[in-house]
């Protein structure tokens, strides 16, 4: 698709474009701009994701005819699954416009990015313009232009040109794709872990994460969402690893086992005795050799070495299993509960829901829960709440244990998989929809199962050592990755390739997470998979190709 427009100079005269009004952030300018084509209104701008890519050149000082390069500039997305905004509605929209002072945003923000589809070129810091040519052609990845440019420039000034495109790409994904520029050691020595709509790395104990940071849940001290997967930019003292991220906060074990935590602190779940929020990594007082911290949503907890559980944050069902319903601003030791603890602590020990936890008892065999059943997500056979643990079962012989909003999810040491709680969307996996299960109950299908992981409403199930993935549950953004957005109430496989694991060992996959609606798979090659919901850019930039 080829955008151009001939700018013409025009003092004083202004766009009565209101939309032209809105994405202008401009002092002072000449020029007209000229609309080409019209825009359909099939989709809103809510079913996308919005970006502003902005490219600055230094024609330097001169006078008559400035000619762009001939092989012309690139304009590059951050992200093939973006697309000029626009084009994908079979519209033509194309603003230029000529400036004769730097507006204030030249330093460093992005105009205000609006749903007009606008690609911008201006002209600033020349004078006396002329008739003006500049063509602009979307390429596959970006924006390519070229043209010419007809001043005189008396005071014999720097002419800038500046490129602003808006692109778009849909708000979600179901078709699982790699994340780009990021890559682990691979399980177990770096894992993968969602918050609600953000996403982490461990990379040789260094914290990767991208998407929303609306409550600083990212920790690098802003609020703006982080596209791109960046390194932490940490004032903390060592490493950081065993990530674990909640609704709008993050955990994290450092060196000496202390533990590190950042963003919301609403109810406590910060840990530091205050409510203050954090938009940087703050040392949880009073903990030391804790081997991994669990968040749920706005409530935590850390497992010490010798398995010994703090729980602290909000408490309103009972979910710290403390014994009573006060919300905690500092960990407290949940009395006479020691939890699993092998090489696989960091998956097997405990799990966080958004009223109510299980846990892996010291023997590996009992199971124990607390906080809300008003679901049955306690599987204790009732929807009676309970503030201190109690025994689920002491018979399933569980391997691994995960729990969603308001359901439970264990896989057995045999590879079943059993499930209790809430089944509105068929996240119970057992082929119907709706009702609660008040005592675990197997799944539809798999019986091979080798790593598990719960959303907030969906379901993610590892077999056969890593080589195959199914998904189950809600899918209203293609958290399933199963191609469509239909929720599905029994295992179904996920669009990414199968593998044996005698003959692809490094292909498969060696963990999942599932966060409110997207989900990444983390293979044993150190690459990740993500899918689903992306309107934070909780899915980072994606591509075809292997990092």
């Amino acid at each position: 698709m080829k955008f151009s427009a001939s700018v013409k100079h025009s003092l004083g005269i202004f766009s009565q474009d209101h939309l032209v009004r809105k994405s202008l952030i401009l002092a002072r300018f000449l020029g007209l701009a000229l609309l080409v084509g019209s825009m359909a209104t099939s989709a809103t701008a809510q079913d996308y994701v919005f970006q502003t890519i902005v490219t600055n050149i230094n024609m330097g000082p001169s006078q008559g005819t400035v000619n762009l390069p001939a092989d012309g500039r690139n304009i590059s997305f951050p992200d093939s699954d973006y697309k000029l905004f626009g084009s994908a509605l079979g519209a033509s929209l194309a603003f230029f416009n000529v400036l004769n002072t730097v507006p204030t945003d030249y330093t460093g923000a992005h105009p205000t990015i609006t749903d007009d589809g606008s690609v911008r070129a201006e002209i600033i810091s020349g004078e006396n313009f002329g008739s003006n040519q500049l063509s602009l052609d979307e390429k596959p990845n970006g924006l390519f232009f070229s043209g010419s440019i007809n001043y005189a420039n008396p005071q014999n000034s720097a002419l800038w040109v500046k490129i602003t495109a808006t692109a778009r790409k849909p708000s979600y994904s179901a078709t699982p794709r790699y994340v780009a520029g990021v890559k682990t050691l691979g399980y177990p020595s770096d894992g993968i872990t969602c918050g609600a709509n953000c996403s982490f790395a461990s990379v040789n104990r260094t914290v990767i994460e991208w998407g929303a940071n609306d409550s600083s849940q990212l920790g690098n001290g802003s609020t703006s969402n982080t596209p791109v997967p960046t390194s932490l930019p940490t004032n903390v003292t060592g490493s950081l690893s065993r990530i674990s991220s909640g609704e709008n906060f993050t955990m994290a074990v450092g060196n000496y086992g202390y533990v590190w935590a950042w963003g919301s602190n609403d109810k406590g779940q910060l840990g530091t005795g205050n409510f203050t929020n954090s938009t940087r990594p703050v040392q949880v007082p009073g903990l030391v050799n804790i081997l991994r911290v669990v968040a749920g949503p706005r409530h935590c907890f850390a497992i010490s070495t010798s398995g010994q559980v703090w729980a602290w944050g909000d408490n309103t069902y009972g979910q710290l299993g403390l014994g009573d319903k006060v919300s905690r601003s500092t960990p407290t030791l949940i009395p006479n509960l020691t939890l699993q603890r092998d090489w696989e602590d960091y998956l097997r020990a405990i799990a966080a829901g958004r009223t109510h936890t299980i846990a892996i008892g010291a023997d590996g065999r009992t199971v124990y829960a607390w906080g809300d059943n008003s679901k049955g997500q306690l599987g204790i056979g009732n929807n009676l709440p309970q503030l201190s643990p109690v025994v689920v079962s002491a018979s399933l012989s569980p391997w691994q244990i995960a729990a969603g909003d308001s359901f439970s999810m264990l896989l057995a040491g045999s590879g079943k998989v059993y499930t209790w709680g809430d089944n509105t969307y068929g996240q119970l996996g057992g082929g119907t929809v709706g009702g609660t299960r008040l005592l675990p109950g197997l799944i539809s299908g798999p019986t091979t199962g080798y790593r598990i992981a719960a959303g907030t409403s969906h379901c993610l199930l590892v077999t056969d050592n890593g080589g195959k993935c199914w998904s189950w549950g809600r899918n209203q953004k293609g958290q399933l990755g199963d191609g469509t957005t239909v929720d599905r109430s029994s295992p179904v496989g996920v669009n990414v390739p199968v593998y044996s694991w005698m003959q692809n060992f490094n292909s498969c996959y060696s963990m999942v997470a599932a966060g409110d609606a997207h989900s990444l798979l983390l293979q044993n090659s150190g690459q990740i998979r993500s899918f689903g919901n992306d309107l934070s850019f909780q899915l980072g930039n994606r591509t075809d190709t292997a990092p």
